[in-house]
């Protein structure tokens, strides 16, 4: 873990692929649309980083790693992105997220693939599991809908 965090702060990793400490500076300066595009860029460059750097240390991986009960890089290196970048943006993200679906209620139209890899980063980084996308995106989309049909049923009546 400490190796693929070293690489992942280093020189080396932006060598072509910004390292996790560059990608939140980036990020928070982008709003809306905007941040949607740039994390979803910044998460398939962080994903092909990470492979890469999981082949180029298969051999620690399948037997240095594995004998030391230790987990695998692929997963530190996804948890890595989960800890420093998404933990703090996934409300902000969130909420630019209902935002575009309020906007696609509302007639306008939107980027859906954008809105689709959006949240896949939601489902991929609980690694198999739903918990982010439930507890992250869900219950504050349900409350969305919720509110936004209220609205309707009060204007209609």
């Amino acid at each position: 873990m400490h190796i693929l965090n070293t690489i992942m702060m280093s020189p080396f990793y932006s060598f072509g692929l910004p390292s996790v400490s560059n990608v939140l500076p980036s990020l928070r300066e982008k709003h809306d649309e905007f941040m949607l595009r740039e994390q979803v860029k910044r998460w398939a460059n962080h994903k092909v980083m990470v492979k890469w750097l999981s082949r180029f240390f298969h051999y620690l991986d399948r037997y240095f790693i594995a004998r030391r009960s230790l987990p695998p890089l692929n997963e530190v290196g996804l948890t890595c992105f989960r800890d420093l970048v998404y933990q703090e943006l996934n409300g902000k993200v969130r909420d630019a997220v209902i935002s575009l679906i309020d906007q696609e209620r509302e007639g306008e139209q939107i980027d859906r693939a954008l809105l689709k890899n959006v949240l896949d980063i939601f489902v991929e980084i609980g690694m198999g599991q739903m918990d982010y996308y439930e507890n992250d995106f869900e219950a504050a989309m349900l409350k969305d809908i919720a509110a936004y049909y209220s609205r309707k049923a009060s204007k209609a009546f």
